[in-house]
């Protein structure tokens, strides 16, 4: 994103790329240069939009993009080419433009909050969302055009919460995303879902492993290390195959915050007390998997986190749809599952059906397109079983009243509350041959944790785990038909043992980690397999099920 103004100040500026001369400049500007670059073999590849955002910093406060006389057309065109006639217009959004040069934008949620959301601001969203990521289409198809044999990269750190990542894998060849802990390691499953469809490299453009694991502990020598060890190897196991270090970049808070960024060896020696050889330890010894990792996939998980798009635009500026979304991730990453994470439009536009899963996770999500309401109520009473963080949809993604999930749903049969010391926190109700879950308290990981646990064993069932689950179980399988499992153990300060199981077939268990490989003893009973495994911390290691 170009941003005009001083860094070190509070303001900057969001590049009117609504402008018609802006946009003819980013196509002239970029083509030229992509041009110039084209004939240089060590560029490697193009990154833009670095920390991509949807709103910009002023002396009266954070703002949005979409407003502007020249971003007022763009929606007026955007409502023409989606209505025809502006009688539609009216009628889908409750207002009466007389013409559409009459309708203008609804007030910017960031300068004045909504007491309630209107279809006018639902379409607004939409046309923002829509505008933003044609501004980047537009940058990498000028890119692109005058050097196609390079990659592009954009770098997006406001996925979920400030953004939805529907669309990111078709403006760029590799998506690349980075931000603070724990919501950076949320998007490794969300970026990994929808890479399924797109079969690309991931890209990790900016390493803070000091704002991951142990960021309480930043001058600590041996949990840096181990964190960064840590950190490192869980990116590439999770597809993060492009990553790119900074070295010799700054004095100041980057180094005693982030601790991704050291000015020298002296440094590091001093501030940085020797967690940096860490880095090179890391991947040399994941280098040894470059193949597999970069022809492999992760083994699909048959529980789905849903990610409510329509809820999350309408409530902006609330990050309460992420919130939710974080909450289910930190519970399904202690208890040892892997999941599926994907925005509802790979749902309305049939990239993904609800019969690939058995479970399904939802935000709060009162705002959801009618059709994709119909597809839940369907999941459900075909046998689904749905997890409901707080609220149900209510309306359609135009905040227009529509409860077609509650209308379709069939009749509630056997209905029981989960209660915990005489307190309800979930209402299970059985609907045809599926039920559904209402969280009322949220997922913690108290007593009530173990209840929610086994039921999402018992109908979505696992891979590979360790018992305890005690350790990070990833099971990737590879193009040769060989299955890999990336054991990690994300403690920084304990060894710890356990039973590894898992059910693909194998005939004989190596682990891989080891110089040429060692066979590891290996139990069989029925259908599950099993053998002990003793990590020291932060250590991963990578066990080959040879067939």
């Amino acid at each position: 994103m170009f941003i005009v103004g001083n860094h070190r100040s509070a303001v900057n500026y969001c590049l009117n790329f609504f402008h018609p001369a802006v946009k003819q400049y980013i196509r002239d500007y970029l083509s030229e240069y992509a041009a110039f670059c084209a004939k240089e073999p060590r560029i490697l590849f193009y990154e833009f939009a670095p920390e991509t955002l949807m709103n910009f910093r002023t002396s009266a406060g954070t703002r949005s993009i979409g407003y502007g006389k020249h971003a007022r057309l763009a929606f007026q065109e955007h409502l023409r080419q989606r209505y025809q006639d502006i009688a539609a217009v009216n009628a889908a959004l409750g207002t009466d433009f007389a013409d559409f040069n009459a309708a203008v934008q609804p007030p910017d949620p960031l300068a004045q909050k909504r007491e309630t959301v209107t279809p006018l601001d639902a379409e607004f969203e939409i046309f923002r969302e829509n505008s933003y990521m044609d501004y980047l289409r537009s940058i990498n198809q000028a890119i692109k055009t005058a050097d196609p044999s390079k990659p592009t990269v954009a770098r997006f750190s406001g996925l979920i919460t400030d953004m939805n990542g529907a669309q990111v894998f078709d403006v760029c060849d590799i998506v690349s995303h980075h931000c603070r802990a724990p919501r950076m390691q949320m998007v490794y499953p969300y970026l990994n879902s929808m890479n399924r469809h797109y079969r690309r490299g991931l890209g990790y453009m900016e390493d803070f492993w000091g704002c991951q694991d142990a960021q309480d502990r930043i001058d600590e020598e041996q949990a840096q290390r181990r964190g960064l060890e840590k950190h490192v190897a869980r990116s590439l196991i999770w597809g993060r195959t492009l990553q790119m270090k900074w070295y010799s970049y700054t004095t100041g808070a980057y180094i005693f915050t982030y601790n991704g960024n050291w000015m020298s060896l002296r440094h590091d020696l001093t501030t940085m007390r020797y967690c940096a050889p860490a880095l090179g330890v890391t991947l040399r010894k994941l280098e040894n998997f470059d193949w597999v990792l970069t022809h492999s996939e992760i083994t699909p998980g048959r529980i789905l986190l849903l990610q409510p798009s329509a809820s999350m635009r309408n409530l902006r500026p609330s990050h309460s749809v992420a919130g939710d979304m974080q909450q289910f991730h930190n519970f399904l990453q202690a208890n040892g599952f892997v999941y599926e994470s994907l925005p509802e439009e790979f749902l309305l536009d049939g990239r993904v059906s609800l019969s690939e899963f058995d479970v399904v996770l939802l935000p709060r999500a009162q705002y959801m397109a009618t059709t994709l309401q119909a597809q839940l109520a369907d999941f459900v009473n075909g046998g689904g079983t749905l997890v409901a963080m707080a609220d149900l949809p209510t309306a359609d993604e135009l905040a227009r009243p529509g409860a077609v999930f509650q209308q379709k749903l069939a009749a509630a049969g056997k209905t029981r509350e989960w209660k915990t010391a005489d307190q309800a926190w979930a209402t299970e109700r059985y609907h045809a041959a599926g039920r559904v879950l209402r969280l009322t308290a949220g997922v913690g990981t108290g007593i009530p944790a173990a209840d929610l646990v086994a039921m999402l064993k018992k109908c979505a069932g696992r891979d590979a785990w360790a018992d305890g689950d005690v350790l990070e179980v990833i099971l990737r399988h590879a193009e040769d038909g060989n299955d890999y499992l990336f054991v990690q153990n994300p403690d920084l300060d304990q060894t710890r043992a356990a039973t590894l199981k898992f059910t693909v077939p194998c005939a004989q268990l190596i682990d891989a980690s080891l110089p040429g490989g060692v066979a590891v003893p290996m139990r069989v009973e029925g259908v599950v397999k099993s053998a002990p495994i003793r990590l020291g911390p932060a250590e991963t290691a990578v066990l080959w099920l040879k067939r």
